[in-house]
Order: structure tokens, then C-alpha cells, then sequence
């Protein structure tokens, strides 16, 4: 066993000399950086960035940054572009080349041919003297005095300088650009904050019934009614499905003002005329900036002819619980069974009878897609409702679902009994429910998902939050997150494409 202080004493070392490598960085952000940023700017194709060895595999993390903080760019190997990848690059494009001594035979031989496109290069070396540095249009220095590496040979100080300079390169650009979170998020939109500020109107707005709405002959009494049933606030004046105008707090204390009979003046006389309004295919980081510019907490969404489809209130905008859609890679890869209710959850929620008394429920073809591409990724599936319907039989056997638990309130103790049988723990086991009987069925397995629209108690214990109501593909979305979890989302998607 090696000597523990000895081992202790290396790191700390490793640490101490490449942050004062990294310090002394700061001594070389001049002239020439600002010229590097001027040429990236100013070139109309994309940043390639090339390296070999080590310093490759910092080239290539230096071009993903770019490309994710709004700089075009791409990784060429040295080696392949002398054998068909130099195609890759174009007269419009610039160059940034890494190479800490700056004389690798790979990426000398590929000097001429850049300089026969016209292309623009960037060298980033740390001997400002060597072929490479003087041959490029920029130099960035990202030399050392020695590396971390005992022996002096390991490439470690010195490609952790070059992965800083790159990353300064980055961030000035970004901010030279005026690159955005919403930009941000465009680029990753399967992460947490793409999930977010790519969520729309759509997904986050009230509807149906939970539209504070009166027609334009109601009284103002009947108006106050309405705002104190739905809580926003305000209410949307609507004749026949067509936004009048709106009438919020503000306006009631204006009103009151002129002592009006709460139970004759007629609300279309102390309305707002119009109201702020938003498309609800727009971002809800749209709606967000609107309220901020005009100050105000709700918006009415409506379509072109304005009709009203829906509101959107600041607090929607504002929780802390907004759509949770991120799944941890080790979270998804431990599930192998995966639990539904159905009213709420597959359908949503309705119940319609036939004069015949046959009951009928409407379910999502795109759900039905998803639990099919997660069983092909070995993943079960299972149904457990309160309730007992032939419809569900019918729709279970269509997509090839063997367990169909029905009329069981307690469906935790029904998940618990699954997990038995079939030797599963908690934590190998996803249930996604809607209301109250889910509860604890949530609570208990390793993923509890829910709907958008599910009661906050629900909401508040979920892990995995859908952007969609229940029976509007909210199980597709948490089946196309467990797959891209497990990385399984890309394989699945090929066997679709030509």
C-alpha cells in the first residue's frame, strides 16, 4: 500500500502548480487575445478547432464549448484531415490549432493547405517562436514553466492551461455576441434549463374551467365571485368565446372608488378594454418578459380571431416545481418495471356513457408508442387502476400489457405486491399517477412521475413532472425520458429513420 501522505502530498502539489499555471494565464489576455475574438467574430463559417494527442482532446472539448455558447464550431482530427477530412474545411471557415510545442508534425503538414484556402489561424502554443506561431494570423500564449507530471513529460499543466485559454475564448465571445440563457437553452434542449425556457404557453397556461372567465353582461358581484373562486386575481371578460377586455384587482378598486350597486353595474362598463395577451405557441420566457415590461401578473392566451384558450399567471411562471423532466442516468437504468393508472394518467380523466350505458375512455396514440419502445428496451409495464373497465382490458391487450391490476384503491399495497413477485426493490420500480390513490404509490417507488395537471399534493411528491395533462402523451414524454436516460433514446429513434 502506497505511504497516505505521500499520495496526499502529490495531489496537493498537482493542484498548487496547475492553478498557478492557470494564474499566470492572466498576463497574456491581451492585443492578441483581442484579435482572436475580432477574427472569430468576423468569420462567416465555423470555428475548426484541431490537436493532436492530449492536446486533441482539448481541442475537442474547446469546440463543443463554442458551439454551445453560440460560436459555430467543430473538431477536426490533424491526422484525418491529410486524408479526406481537410474537405471539411472551407475559405469561409477560421482555424484555431492547438499545440504546446508547437512544432506537431501532424499539424505543420496541414499549414499549406490552409494558407491556400486563406483560411484565418488561431495557434494556441506555449513557444511563441516555434513554426506554428509563427506561421498563424494570431498567437495565443498558453505555455507553462513545467508540468505537473514528475518526470516533466506527462502533458498535464500545460493542457489545462490550453483548456482555460480556451474556455476565456469562449465566455468573451459569448458575451461579445450577446448570447442569452434562451440561446443557451436552444443548444441543450435535453437539459434541465432547455426544459425550461423551452417550455411554451401551452404548457404551462390554465384551461377549460380553470379560466376565470364572466360574459360582459355579468355583474360586478358576479365578476367577484369568479375572481375569488379561481384565485388570480383577475378575470377575462369573454362574449361568446371572444376576448372583451379584463378585469383585475386594479380595476375593482378604481370602481369601488365611485361606490357603484355591486349588483346592477354591469362589468363591461369598468373593464379593460382588450388586455395583454399571448399566443400560446409562444415561449413561456416570453410571457415571463411581458409581465415583467407591463408589469402585471396574468396574461390571456388567445388565438388570432381572440378567442380565449387559456391564461397564464406569474406564480405558474414563478414556482420552484416547474416541469421536473430530468431523470439521473442511474435512476433510469435501475427501472425495470414501469406502473400506470389510467384515469388521469393514460386518459384524461373523463368518463363518457353511451345511452346504452357502455362506458368509453379516450387514450393517446403517442402514449401507447412509448410504452411499446420501452418494452422493446426491456422495460415491463403494468397497469394499476381504481376502477374496473373493459376498455382498459381491450387497450392493455393492444399494447401487449400482461399485468392489469383493476379495482384496487391501495395501489401501493398493489405495487408492493408486483415488486415481490417479481423480486424487484423500490428503487427498480417507476408508478406515474395523478391523484390522491397515487399518493403513496409514488412515494414509495424509486421514480414516482405524474402529469402536469395532477393535484398539488402529487405534484409536490413527483419526481419526474410531465409538461403535458394526463391523456395528452404525458406517458410518452416520461417514456422518451427514461430511454434518453439510459441512452437508449438515439437507438430507439434510428430504426425509424431511413
Amino acid at each position: 500500500m502506497p505511504d497516505s501522505q505521500l499520495v496526499i502530498d502529490s495531489a496537493l502539489r498537482t493542484i498548487k502548480m496547475e492553478s498557478e499555471a492557470v494564474a499566470r494565464l492572466a498576463d497574456h489576455i491581451d492585443q492578441a487575445f483581442l484579435h482572436a475574438c475580432d477574427l472569430i467574430l468576423a468569420t462567416e463559417g465555423r470555428v475548426v478547432v484541431t490537436g493532436m494527442g492530449k492536446s486533441g482532446h482539448i481541442a475537442n472539448k474547446i469546440a463543443a464549448t463554442l458551439a454551445s455558447t453560440g460560436t459555430p464550431a467543430f473538431y477536426v482530427h490533424p491526422g484525418e484531415a491529410s486524408h479526406g477530412d481537410m474537405g471539411m474545411i472551407t475559405e469561409k471557415d477560421s482555424v484555431i490549432a492547438l499545440s504546446n510545442s508547437g512544432t506537431t508534425p501532424e499539424i505543420l503538414t496541414l499549414l499549406p493547405l490552409l494558407k491556400r484556402l486563406g483560411v484565418q489561424l488561431v495557434a494556441m502554443t506555449g513557444r511563441p517562436q516555434s513554426e506554428l506561431a509563427q506561421a498563424a494570423d494570431v498567437h495565443l500564449y498558453a505555455g507553462v514553466e513545467t508540468e505537473a507530471c514528475p518526470l516533466d513529460l506527462a502533458p498535464t499543466s500545460s493542457t489545462t492551461a490550453a483548456l482555460v485559454m480556451g474556455d476565456a475564448l469562449a465566455i468573451a465571445l459569448l458575451e461579445s455576441r450577446g448570447f442569452t440563457a434562451e440561446d443557451f437553452a436552444f443548444s441543450h434542449p435535453g437539459g434541465a434549463l432547455g426544459k425550461q425556457l423551452l417550455l411554451r404557453v401551452e404548457d404551462v397556461m390554465l384551461t377549460q374551467k380553470q379560466i376565470p372567465q364572466v360574459p360582459p353582461y355579468a355583474t360586478l358581484a358576479e365578476a367577484l365571485m369568479e375572481i375569488t373562486a379561481k384565485g388570480l386575481g383577475m378575470t377575462a371578460v369573454v362574449d361568446q368565446g371572444v376576448l372583451s377586455g379584463i378585469f383585475t384587482d386594479g380595476d375593482l378598486r378604481r370602481a369601488l372608488e365611485a361606490r357603484p350597486d355591486i349588483h346592477k353595474v354591469r362589468i363591461d362598463s369598468i373593464m379593460s378594454q382588450g388586455g395583454k395577451t399571448i399566443g400560446q405557441h409562444q415561449l413561456a420566457a416570453e410571457a415571463m418578459r411581458m409581465m415583467e415590461q407591463h408589469q402585471i401578473s396574468t396574461l390571456i392566451v388567445t388565438d388570432e380571431d381572440h378567442h380565449v384558450q387559456g391564461v397564464v399567471h406569474l406564480m405558474t411562471l414563478l414556482q420552484k416545481d416547474w416541469p421536473k423532466m430530468e431523470i439521473p442516468a442511474d435512476t433510469a437504468l435501475a427501472i425495470q418495471l414501469l406502473a400506470l393508472d389510467v384515469d388521469g394518467v393514460m386518459t384524461d380523466g373523463r368518463i363518457q356513457y353511451s345511452s346504452d350505458e357502455q362506458e368509453s375512455k379516450t387514450f393517446h396514440i403517442k402514449d401507447g408508442l412509448g410504452i411499446k419502445l420501452l418494452q422493446k428496451a426491456g422495460v415491463e409495464i403494468a397497469i394499476i387502476t381504481g376502477r374496473e373497465s373493459a376498455m382498459v382490458t381491450r387497450r392493455a391487450k393492444e399494447l401487449g400489457i400482461t399485468t392489469v391490476v383493476q379495482g384496487r384503491e391501495d395501489k401501493q399495497k398493489a405495487l408492493s405486491a408486483l415488486a415481490r413477485e417479481r423480486q424487484l426493490e423500490a428503487h427498480q420500480i417507476a408508478y406515474m399517477g395523478d391523484d390522491l390513490p397515487d399518493l403513496a404509490a409514488i412515494q414509495w417507488a424509486g421514480l414516482g412521475a405524474c402529469p402536469r395537471d395532477a393535484c398539488p399534493q402529487v405534484l409536490a411528491a413527483a419526481d419526474f413532472q410531465s409538461a403535458r395533462d394526463g391523456g395528452q402523451g404525458c406517458v410518452r414524454e416520461l417514456t422518451d425520458a427514461l430511454l434518453a436516460a439510459r441512452d437508449q433514446l438515439q437507438e430507439t429513434v434510428a430504426r425509424f429513420e431511413l
